[in-house]
């Protein structure tokens, strides 16, 4: 619910001014209340018509489940329409949607332009995002090595996203020359920012020695704390982290174990600060 508030606030913000018998603006009034059946009734006659503020929010709606089923599918089809009317939030949204594993072949165009304007202006989700379409050839000329420079320019400017890709692009030898100790090194540096794929990943490559001495209490704590900060969707990268933390704990004594363990809440404890996964 605080995705689609947060993102609404925004449209409400950038459309100040706009008449107040806008039934987008009822929409949003039920949306503050709750009402999400109520403002879902009120947007979709809108969306259909063309409004591309209200098929925005349409897509917010699918993408939240919020009014309607959850269907990223739906959510894709109406920041679509939005997006093609140049309204940016919609832009933006279809940008999370591509980082999220869940465009479709149809946007990778769109969504690539949307990249490469952000990376451009030194916005960091355009960078991150740029380098996985160099990664993948999604609407660009596939180029590994694009991939790893923008990815550096997202992470000189903290994003845990570029971190993990980097680890990952040196540990596969992927566009750079394969080298485990600089993938701990950035996985390492996502993982304290709290970032659940890097903790997985620096976590299996500790418990194997690779990059850095092999350390099963350490790949203990980095797997049990991946598995408690993935999000609801990443349901089978949390498996493999459940499985490399019952891996680590066969290897480990009773007190090796307790030690682990308390390596966890002493990691915890001191980043508190960080925003829930």
């Amino acid at each position: 619910m605080r995705i689609l508030a947060g993102a609404v606030l925004a449209v409400v913000l950038a459309a100040a001014g706009q008449a107040a018998a806008d039934p987008v603006e009822d929409a949003l009034a039920a949306i503050q209340r709750g009402d999400f059946p109520a403002a879902f009734r009120l947007i979709q006659p809108e969306a259909a018509s063309g409004n591309a503020r209200a098929q925005y929010i349409m897509g917010l709606f699918y993408a939240n489940g919020q009014g309607v089923p959850q269907d990223f599918a739906q959510s894709l089809a109406w920041e679509r329409k939005s997006a093609n009317q140049g309204f940016a939030p919609a832009r933006d949204q279809m940008v999370n949607h591509y980082l999220n594993g869940r465009a479709e072949a149809q946007d990778y165009g769109p969504v690539a332009k949307t990249c490469q304007e952000l990376a451009a202006a030194a916005q960091v989700k355009g960078q991150e995002c740029l380098g996985f379409m160099y990664l993948r050839g999604d609407g660009v000329p596939p180029d590994a090595a694009q991939a790893v420079a923008w990815w550096k320019k997202a992470a000189e400017q903290g994003s845990s996203g570029a971190e993990t890709a980097l680890g990952s692009t040196y540990e596969r030898g992927h566009g750079v020359q394969q080298n485990y100790g600089q993938a701990v090194y950035w996985y390492g540096k996502a993982a304290e920012r709290g970032d659940a794929f890097g903790m997985m990943n620096l976590g299996a490559l500790v418990m194997q020695g690779r990059g850095a001495v092999e350390d099963q209490v350490e790949g203990y704590k980095w797997a049990d704390l991946a598995v408690s900060r993935f999000p609801a969707w990443a349901t089978r990268a949390r498996d493999m982290a459940i499985a490399n933390r019952g891996m680590a704990a066969g290897r480990l004594t009773a007190q090796q174990l307790a030690e682990a363990q308390a390596r966890v809440s002493a990691w915890r404890a001191s980043h508190a600060s960080l925003p829930p996964p």
